[in-house]
């Protein structure tokens, strides 16, 4: 039963990437971004606003901090990731995302001298050479020619981002609840996003686009990782990073479905290897690690 709420986070998170893609028809970036998380920090407000009230002097010292993971995390992450749809699929930013362990762990031994074993190095090769394979389309002649489109360098540098959230997130183990926490960095995502949001063109909100801007407010934004964290209360961090991988799993499956994108040779191979470098890496993770 532990195991049932990774297994859900992560399918929450696969499918906010096909709404994410969908996203692309209805809404702009900012729209999407600033409606989310405005979504996210209304529900929240009445929940949490008298626990972050009587704890406030504690809460202060960490605010600066959760403003980063906010901007991080809700901003430059997903406004990237919503511009990223407009140029490629969602099969292919779900994959690009299963590196965020693999960034994450470089990012840990590159800052916090944390130990890497030969297995961890082997998964950060395998798993580099996987997005490879998925974002050359296996031609890797074109590749090199032309360079990778627009739309996965978008996703690799959005990945980037989430994996410097999740570096910080360790780093500074910030002793804050996990929904005052959600809540304070939705309110800095919808504060940052707000000016863009002014200026930008409005399209007109219909039933497709409230479903998604309420999915990814409630489901992608505060249940999904509700229900991560308390996996990782229950069966430990490293057993639940491996449900992580479900992620571009389930974005893949539903892409097919859904959006009906192709499961091409490439896509397989290149998705197959990334997350065999990540399982590679969190087998062989070193015992202090």
């Amino acid at each position: 039963m532990n195991y049932f709420y990774p297994v859900i986070a992560a399918f929450l998170w696969g499918s906010n990437t096909i709404i994410t893609k969908l996203c692309a028809n209805v809404l702009s970036p900012v729209e999407i971004g600033f409606y989310r998380w405005l979504v996210a920090a209304l529900i929240l407000t009445p929940v949490v606003i008298k626990s972050i009230i009587i704890d406030y002097h504690v809460l202060k010292s960490c605010l600066p901090k959760l403003c980063v993971l906010g901007f991080l995390g809700g901003v430059v992450f997903q406004c990237l990731a919503y511009y990223a749809a407009h140029y490629t699929t969602a099969t292919n930013m779900g994959i690009i995302q299963s590196l965020m362990p693999i960034m994450a762990l470089i990012l840990s031994v590159a800052f916090l001298n944390s130990a890497v074993s030969v297995g961890g190095i082997l998964g950060v090769v395998v798993s580099a050479v996987g997005v490879v394979v998925v974002v050359s389309r296996g031609d890797f002649i074109v590749f090199v020619e032309h360079g990778i489109n627009r739309g996965d360098l978008l996703m690799l540098v959005a990945t980037l981002a989430f994996s410097f959230y999740g570096f910080y997130v360790h780093k500074w183990r910030l002793n804050v609840p996990l929904l005052q926490s959600v809540y304070i960095q939705a309110v800095v995502a919808t504060i940052v996003l707000l000016p863009l949001f002014v200026v930008t063109p409005k399209n007109q909100i219909s039933a497709e686009s409230s479903f998604y801007i309420a999915f990814a407010g409630v489901a992608a934004s505060i249940f999904a990782p509700l229900l991560w964290m308390h996996g990782i209360s229950k069966i430990g961090a490293a057993r639940a990073s491996l449900f992580f991988n479900l992620v571009p799993v389930t974005t893949a499956l539903l892409a097919v479905a859904l959006l009906d994108e192709k499961m091409t040779v490439s896509v397989l191979v290149g998705g197959g290897l990334s997350i065999l470098g990540v399982l590679i890496a969190e087998v062989f993770r070193p015992k202090s690690a």
